[in-house]
């Protein structure tokens, strides 16, 4: 249990994430723990890597379409361990969908980690870029292309530069 782990094996501070909304539970963990839950698909073409409600739409993504995607879910999201770098390596595109700011977000930092890693593939970033006027959660999600139908676009237009 990460709550656990943050209570009474991690000396020093500990931030718990504890974002409005909720996030639904998977029962069907390939690779789980703390750190990260790794969802792995038939191939090593495409990685979506995400955290909180967005990981979500992925896994449904992953689960019902034609696309052969995996997808790494950070429970952590700082410090990005080493081991997720690894796993982000052996892909040969790696999307990472944040609801966060572009500029100064993890993804960011987890393009920045892969670089200093030596992934020569294609690293992407979609995630908030500008201002999103007051509306419900779902609503910007949907401005931003972060809602299911947008990270399918965002899916096709991946597999459209493969051509």
């Amino acid at each position: 249990d990460c709550m656990k782990t943050a209570i009474y094996e991690i000396d020093g501070p500990v931030a718990v994430r504890y974002p409005k909304g909720k996030e639904e539970l998977c029962d069907s963990l390939q690779e789980s723990n703390c750190s990260y839950s790794f969802f792995e698909g038939k191939t090593k073409d495409l990685l979506l890597v995400t955290y909180g409600r967005i990981s979500i739409s992925a896994l449904k993504i992953m689960n019902s379409m034609d696309f052969d995607v995996s997808v790494l879910k950070l429970n952590c999201i700082k410090p990005i361990a080493n081991e997720l770098i690894e796993i982000a390596k052996e892909f040969k595109r790696v999307i990472f969908l944040e609801e966060s700011s572009i500029h100064g977000g993890i993804g960011e930092s987890f393009g920045a980690l892969l670089a200093q890693n030596q992934f020569h593939n294609v690293f992407e970033i979609h995630a908030i870029d500008g201002f999103i006027d007051t509306c419900k959660v779902e609503e910007g999600l949907t401005d931003v292309q972060l809602d299911e139908n947008g990270i399918v676009e965002i899916i096709k237009n991946t597999e459209s530069d493969k051509e």
